[in-house]
C-alpha cells in the first residue's frame, strides 16, 4: 500500500481537481500526511503573492518529506514561475494543467480509472467541486489566466454526470460547478442551463451551486431556476472588478456600468432571497483618489452583498504590463482594500437582517465546540447550537441574532 498526500495553493477549479484525484486512486494508495511515499501540491500564480505562496510551499514539503517524491502541478508550471532550483531537484516532477489527468496516472501506476466508493461521508468535504470546464478566451488587461490555463475547453457531459452521481450516492449535499469561465460550457450542444437542469433531474436531495459567472455572459434562466427547484442556491457570484467607467475601460472588461446594473438589479427581481457577490480590485494603474470616490459611491448604491476585495497585482504576460506602471503605493491600495472590505460587511449585515424572517436550508460543515458551522443556500454563515448533526444531511433552519461577524446564530426547525 503507498501512501500519498494532497496540498493545495488556489482557487475552487484546483480544488476540484484534487477532489478528483483522491476519489480515482486505486486500492493501492491511502491517504496520509505522516510519511507519504508520494506528495502532490496542485499550484497557483494569479497573483505575485500566490506565486510566492506556491514556492514556498514547495519549501516546505522538501524540508518535511525529504525522502518523499513531490509531484508539483498547476498555474506556477505553465506559467514558468517555479524556481530554477525546484526545476532540478530530482524528488521533484512537473505536471502542467493540460496533462493534468494523464501524466498524473501514469506516474502513479493507475491503468483503470475509475470513481471508487468511499466508507462514510468523512472521507469528503461536505461540500464538493465539480469542474466542468477550463481555460478562458477574454482578453482582461490585467489577467494571466489565459495564459496558464489555456483556450476554453468544455468537460465531456457523461464524465461530470458520473462524478456528481458519485459523490451524491456517497452522501454528498452540496456540488459546486466551477472551472475558469463556467459560463462558456458547451458540449455537444449542453449550455450550463442544460446541464444544470440534467443535474436537477437527479432524483435525490441535494443543493447545487453555481461559481463565479462574467457578467456579459449570464443567463438569466439561472435566476429563475432558483424558484422553480429550490436545490439550486440562491447566491450568484458576477465579478465587475472595479466600479469606475475609466477602470473598467482600463481593464478591457466588455461591458459598462448601467448594464451591469441592469442586470443584477433583474435578478434580484426574480427572487429577493438571492444573495450576490463579486470581485474588486482596488489600486488599478492611474486610480486616483477621486476614481476611488466614485468607485465607493458605486458598491454603496448597488445590490451587492458579498465582497471579494484585492489589491491589484501587476504581473508579466499580462496585456497591461508593458502600457501601464503599477503607480499605487501597497499603503494606499491596502487602505482602499480595508474601506470597501468594511462596505462590504456592511452591506451583507443588511441584506441578512432583510431577509432573516424566511426558512433556509443548512448543511453542516464542522464542529467548534458547542456550534456546527455551515452555510444557508444563499451563502450565509451560520452557527447551530447541537450536540450532534449529520455531514450527510440537510437541515431547516430559523436564523436567530447576529454573532460576530460573519456568522448568525439559527435554529434547526
Amino acid at each position: 500500500m503507498k501512501k500519498i498526500a494532497f496540498f493545495n495553493i488556489g482557487c475552487r477549479t484546483n480544488i476540484s481537481e484534487i477532489q478528483r484525484w483522491i476519489n480515482t486512486l486505486s486500492n493501492d494508495f491511502i491517504i496520509d500526511f505522516g510519511n507519504p511515499d508520494i506528495v502532490v501540491l496542485n499550484t497557483c500564480m494569479v497573483t505575485k503573492n500566490a506565486e510566492r505562496k506556491s514556492n514556498y510551499k514547495i519549501k516546505t514539503l522538501l524540508k518535511n518529506y525529504p525522502n518523499s517524491k513531490i509531484i508539483v502541478s498547476g498555474c506556477l508550471i505553465d506559467g514558468n514561475g517555479i524556481k530554477d532550483d525546484f526545476k532540478s531537484n530530482k524528488n521533484i516532477i512537473l505536471i502542467k494543467n493540460k496533462d493534468k489527468f494523464t501524466k498524473f496516472y501514469e506516474i502513479l501506476g493507475i491503468q483503470n480509472v475509475a470513481y471508487r466508493k468511499k466508507d462514510s461521508i468523512e472521507d469528503f468535504k461536505t461540500r464538493y467541486n465539480i469542474l466542468i470546464q477550463t481555460g478562458c478566451n477574454s482578453k482582461c488587461s490585467y489577467c494571466i489566466i489565459p495564459n496558464l490555463r489555456g483556450k476554453e475547453t468544455s468537460r465531456n457531459i457523461n464524465e461530470i454526470l458520473e462524478e456528481v452521481t458519485f459523490v451524491l450516492e456517497n452522501g454528498v449535499k452540496e456540488i459546486i460547478l466551477t472551472g475558469t469561465n463556467i459560463a462558456r460550457y458547451n458540449y455537444n450542444g449542453y449550455n450550463l442551463v442544460k446541464l444544470v437542469d440534467k443535474i436537477l433531474n437527479i432524483p435525490l436531495e441535494f443543493r447545487l451551486r453555481i461559481s463565479s459567472i462574467e457578467p456579459w455572459d449570464f443567463n438569466i434562466e439561472l435566476a429563475k431556476l432558483t424558484i422553480e427547484d429550490k436545490r439550486l442556491c440562491p447566491f450568484f457570484h458576477i465579478p465587475i472588478q472595479s466600479g469606475s467607467e475609466k477602470i473598467l475601460r482600463l481593464m478591457r472588461r466588455p461591458f459598462n456600468l448601467d448594464f451591469y446594473k441592469r442586470l443584477i438589479y433583474e435578478i434580484k427581481s426574480i427572487n429577493e432571497k438571492i444573495m450576490l457577490g463579486t470581485d474588486i480590485i482596488v489600486g488599478f494603474p492611474s486610480e486616483t483618489k477621486k476614481d476611488f470616490e466614485e468607485i465607493y459611491r458605486f458598491f454603496e448604491s448597488q445590490p451587492i452583498e458579498h465582497y471579494h476585495v484585492f489589491t491589484y497585482s501587476h504581473r508579466k504576460g499580462s496585456l497591461i504590463f508593458n502600457e501601464m506602471n503599477d503607480n499605487i503605493s501597497t499603503e494606499e491600495k491596502k487602505r482602499r482594500l480595508k474601506i470597501l472590505q468594511e462596505l462590504g460587511k456592511r452591506k451583507k449585515i443588511n441584506f441578512i437582517e432583510s431577509i432573516k424572517h424566511y426558512e433556509f436550508s443548512f448543511i453542516p460543515e464542522e464542529k467548534h465546540g458547542v456550534y456546527y458551522t455551515g452555510k444557508t443556500e444563499n451563502f450565509i454563515d451560520i452557527k447551530v447550537k447541537s450536540n450532534f448533526l449529520r455531514r450527510d444531511n440537510i437541515y431547516y433552519i430559523k436564523i436567530k441574532d447576529k454573532l460576530e461577524y460573519p456568522f448568525y446564530e439559527a435554529t434547526i426547525i
